[in-house]
């Protein structure tokens, strides 16, 4: 609940600060402009001009808070009080208006109404949008997951093929090994055999002769 506060709190005071840029620039051009009459101030361009005066006055509180300016501060409250106390009074002369008419007062209802359902579904929308991103960039995490676990299982088969290759290797080079020793020892064997029987041979002859 209080995450969810927060966050509407913070939707509003984003929607707040862009409507108070928006006035800003309206005020600038209608400076600006000659000869146009400006439009009828409505409810929301009275609190908009409220809270301008309002950071005005807070601004200059900071600005000047450090030099000692306190003349000019109170200068600068007095003055926005003052635009706030003006807005006020048209704002209670534009009711009193509205008042008596019913139908203007109807429409205007209609109007923020319509401005009120606008506002609703871009915000709804705006949400939708960050919860499809995050899912979005939670199914690209989940996908590098996977591609990484393919990658590191990939390598793990081959790293155990390339073992099984070298021990067939070291296995066959082991076993050749072990034929040319066989090799080795049986013609050691039969050189012996034959020197033996030779040996026999000579021992034999000599025998002979000497009879």
């Amino acid at each position: 609940m209080a995450s969810g506060a927060t966050k509407s709190s913070k939707s509003v005071r984003d929607h707040v600060g862009i409507l108070v840029n928006r006035h800003k620039k309206k005020l600038r051009d209608e400076e600006k402009a000659s000869g146009i009459t400006p439009d009828e101030p409505s409810e929301l361009d009275l609190a908009l001009d409220t809270i301008i005066a309002l950071e005005e006055s807070a601004d200059a509180e900071v600005h000047d808070a450090d030099s000692g300016k306190k003349e000019k501060i109170e200068s600068d409250r007095a003055k926005a009080e003052g635009i706030r106390l003006k807005a006020m009074e048209k704002l209670s002369e534009t009711r009193k208006r509205e008042s008596t008419c019913a139908s203007e007062e109807d429409n205007s209802k209609n109007k923020r109404r319509r401005g009120s359902d606008a506002m609703l579904y871009l915000s709804q929308r705006a949400e939708i949008n960050y919860e499809l991103k995050r899912e979005e960039i939670d199914v690209r995490k989940q996908q590098q997951e996977f591609e990484k676990k393919q990658m590191e299982v990939s390598y793990q088969q081959q790293i155990h093929i390339q073992q099984q290759q070298t021990e067939m290797l070291r296995m066959m080079h082991q076993q050749q090994q072990q034929s040319q020793q066989q090799l080795m020892n049986s013609q050691m064997l039969m050189i012996q055999q034959q020197e033996q029987q030779s040996k026999a041979l000579m021992t034999l002859l000599e025998k002979v002769i000497n009879k």
